[in-house]
């Protein structure tokens, strides 16, 4: 609820910034629909990730950043970078710079409310978690901080190369509106009708909104910044989101205005609502485009949503176990059943939400190479092809199929073995 609610006061300050007011109600619904319209950011809104945490404590503090209310927004910023996310820093200071070098804020203003923040908030982290971890001091996020950039040990979680973020994981996240956001930086939206009455000045379509560059430059510098680290995910990237979404809203605007408003004012910019009077390539070839995009966006998010269900092939494998086996007498075993939960299944739904400790007991001990080590377990939840043989006490219960891939042809969601469940044969016995 927080994470929504932050989003939505983002939405309602950039939008009422960013557009005409009689267009306010359209921007916001484009602005809506686009978010709806895609699976990565709905989705982690609602996942209790440090990542989510500092994004809605960043959405507030765009909020004020776009209404130029620096001291606000650089303790809300001070507060995200040093109790949630250190890496919020790289985005706060390029969002920060573009203000003061404006002149938008006061450089007095905000190094006074930034030190004092960033003490308050970094003082009152380090006593909390130096009293759960036990180790004083412990300030978590500087930890981080650390390994990730002076020991650069982030590699050791996998590498990607440096075009990572534009080339796969913001079209993914953002699907049209990564199309969509760069094309609000330019004063005329590109469209037929412009191309037309533009065609002896055609630079004039390139001509830049230096009002919108300015919400745009520091979300590019912030991205391209942390291109530079190896390991790369897209959470690393969450305060670029919702200004990719509203950029994007903008442009849908001006492309759907032909269909849904009139034009109230006959001085108005000539690039935004056409009468409806104007039915012959006025914007409505676009607007019917952008409805496609739309709707397209609406069908790749629905086969995302189809192959996450298939991306947890250990906590299917974990419940189906349960509703198998219920819950074991200990007289079979003189003790509760144990249960092996291998590393494939621990990293793909195993959570201990899931688990029933008056009837099991679980274990995930690793660097288990012979096949006596399982002896002392009555459940397996294995990889399915194991390097060696299991005891022939076990044997296979069920398999449990995972994502592999889309094919996109068939439009269809691939799905492979992925965790087997194996069980001893007297516990089998009982159950059969």
């Amino acid at each position: 609820l927080v994470s929504v609610g932050a989003l939505g006061r983002f939405r309602r300050t950039f939008v009422a910034r960013l557009v005409p007011e009689q267009e306010y109600a359209l921007c916001s619904g484009a602005f809506t629909a686009i978010v709806c319209c895609q699976f990565h950011l709905p989705f982690y809104l609602s996942r209790p990730l440090a990542n989510t945490f500092a994004l809605a404590i960043v959405n507030l503090a765009l909020s004020f950043w776009i209404q130029d209310r620096g001291c606000p927004c650089v303790c809300l910023l001070a507060f995200a970078c040093a109790v949630f996310r250190a890496d919020c820093l790289i985005f706060a200071v390029p969002l920060l710079l573009s203000s003061l070098l404006l002149q938008r804020f006061r450089w007095d203003a905000i190094i006074i409310y930034g030190l004092l923040a960033s003490i308050l908030c970094v003082g009152a982290t380090t006593l909390v978690d130096s009293y759960f971890w036990g180790s004083v001091p412990m300030w978590p996020e500087f930890q981080v901080l650390y390994y990730n950039t002076v020991l650069n040990m982030s590699h050791n979680w996998g590498v990607e190369p440096f075009h990572w973020y534009y080339t796969s994981a913001l079209p993914r996240s953002l699907l049209l509106a990564y199309v969509l956001a760069p094309l609000a930086c330019f004063r005329l939206t590109p469209s037929i009708s412009n191309l037309w009455r533009n065609r002896d000045q055609p630079w004039r379509l390139l001509e830049p909104n230096w009002g919108i560059l300015r919400v745009f430059a520091p979300v590019i510098i912030f991205i391209t910044s942390y291109s530079f680290l190896g390991h790369k995910e897209l959470r690393f990237i969450f305060p670029a989101l919702p200004i990719f979404n509203v950029l994007a809203a903008k442009t849908l605007t001006r492309y759907l205005a032909p269909l849904l408003l009139r034009q109230q004012d006959e001085h108005r910019d000539e690039d935004l609502v056409r009468p409806r009077t104007n039915i012959c390539f006025r914007g409505y070839i676009e607007a019917l485009c952008a409805v496609c995009l739309l709707l397209v966006s609406i069908s790749i998010t629905l086969l995302i949503t189809m192959a996450s269900v298939s991306n947890y092939p250990g906590g299917n494998a974990f419940a189906r176990m349960h509703s198998e086996f219920r819950c074991p007498p200990e007289s079979l075993f003189g003790r509760k059943a144990k249960v092996h939960i291998g590393n494939i299944a621990a990293i793909s739904g195993v959570t201990r939400f899931g688990e029933q400790p008056a009837c099991y007991q679980y274990s995930k001990a690793e660097n288990l190479t012979n096949p006596s080590d399982f002896e002392t377990f009555d459940i397996l939840l294995a990889e399915p092809e194991l390097p060696f043989k299991l005891p022939a006490s076990f044997r296979l219960v069920f398999r449990q199929e995972g994502f592999s891939h889309v094919d996109f042809m068939r439009w269809s969601v691939i799905t492979k073995p992925s965790v087997d469940v194996f069980a001893k044969d007297r516990l089998l016995d009982r159950v059969n």
